[in-house]
């Protein structure tokens, strides 16, 4: 190999994050390489541990998304309509004032912001 190039590097991740994905299961983590920078003859990145419960990894969201949902009793494993998609509420940012809530596209699993509002109507709670 001469150089390091972004097709190198795809092919590192793939085989880094397999191998992080074992390690994580024995530990009961989410490990993932995250972000990386190259040059010519080195590259560098970031590693990422998330604590893992029931199958979740603990994020900042989704510790937030438990807090917000314990105060206002929320059901989580409930599947509420988003523009007539049916999503599941994944996430709560509390920096984010006009959209803090982090849903998931059950169809395509892709993610969302909605509004508070939008949450507490379809959880039937009033604010």
């Amino acid at each position: 190999m001469d150089k390091i190039n972004k097709a190198i590097l795809q092919q590192v991740r793939i085989k880094v994050n397999e191998a992080l994905g074992h390690i994580g299961k024995e530990l009961d983590l989410k490990i993932s390489l995250g972000n990386m920078t190259y040059r010519d003859y080195n590259a560098t990145g970031k590693i990422k541990i998330e604590v893992v419960q029931n199958g979740q990894a603990m994020t900042v969201e989704y510790v937030d998304l438990l807090n917000f949902a314990d105060l206002h009793k929320i059901d989580l494993d409930t599947i509420y309509k988003l523009n007539g998609t049916p999503v599941i509420v994944t996430g709560y940012s509390w920096k984010s004032s006009k959209y803090p809530v982090i849903v998931t596209d059950l169809n395509t699993e892709k993610q969302f912001k909605a509004t508070r509002s939008w949450l507490m109507k379809e959880a039937g709670i009033s604010e």
